[in-house]
């Protein structure tokens, strides 16, 4: 009869080991062939970890779902903008312009500038000179009173200047014949051309010819004060004047008569 190795062997070994019967020999014994499973020790397989236990007693412990969800709503942590804005980028128009054409308007615009300028100078210096030939004009009698060498000019111009304020008007002279003898005859008018009321000074009259001024002699209107817009009439005589003379002339009396005289 075959032999069956002992339990303790197959137990040392892990696992039996059944060689195939011999020639000639009958089949296995069953129940050898049943202790031999039975005494047969597996390997211990490597179990996994025990999952960490709640801290609080009784709690369920979430599955993979519940926490799939809780970190679906952690909050992100995003970094702050800074406080300076950051310089923007360049547009694609702003890098295609030509730094010569900008040069070029810049200096075109700069132009425009100084033309303008000079042109606004210009005017502000005309309506200036304009001014002060306006008030040289209309103001010439207080021009002339202050300074009297420009009457001249004032009259080379056709700007009579009347510093007086009084005009001859009609002014016409002729020869009569009283008791055989030449009288020259004189008279005219005088006229207010002011608003205001003015004295009436002495007239002086001269009597002049080729070779300068002959006789002269003054005159008194009839009126002292003249009214403004008022005329005052005149009239002298001269008897036998000078037969040579040609021309009378007719003004108001000046100082410089006045100091002449009383010399």
């Amino acid at each position: 009869a075959p032999s069956v190795a002992p339990a303790a062997d197959a137990h040392d070994l892990g696992m039996a080991a059944v060689d195939g019967p011999p020639a000639g020999s009958a089949g296995p014994d069953p129940a050898a062939h049943e202790v031999d499973l039975r005494e047969v020790v597996l390997p211990e397989v490597a179990r996994p970890e025990a999952a960490p236990q709640s801290p609080h007693a009784g709690e369920a412990v979430p599955d993979e779902a519940a926490q799939a969800v809780g970190a679906a709503h952690e909050v992100v942590a995003v970094e702050a903008p800074p406080l300076a804005p950051a310089e923007p980028a360049s547009s694609p128009a702003e890098a295609d312009v030509d730094y010569f054409e900008v040069r070029r308007r810049a200096q075109a615009a700069a132009a425009r500038r100084r033309r303008q300028s000079i042109q606004l100078g210009f005017a502000r210096l005309t309506a200036a000179l304009a001014g002060v030939v306006i008030g040289l004009v209309l103001g010439r009698t207080d021009v002339v009173r202050i300074l009297p060498q420009t009457a001249s000019l004032y009259a080379a111009i056709g700007l009579a200047v009347n510093l007086r304020g009084l005009a001859f008007e009609g002014v016409k002279a002729a020869t009569e014949t009283q008791d055989g003898l030449p009288v020259l005859v004189v008279e005219g008018a005088i006229r207010n051309v002011t608003r205001e009321t003015i004295e009436l000074p002495r007239l002086r009259f001269a009597a002049r010819g080729a070779t300068g001024e002959l006789h002269a002699w003054t005159a008194q209107p009839g009126r002292v004060l003249l009214a403004p817009a008022q005329a005052q009439p005149f009239q002298t005589r001269l008897a036998s004047p000078p037969s040579d003379s040609q021309e009378v002339l007719v003004r108001f009396v000046s100082r410089r008569d006045l100091m002449a005289a009383a010399r």
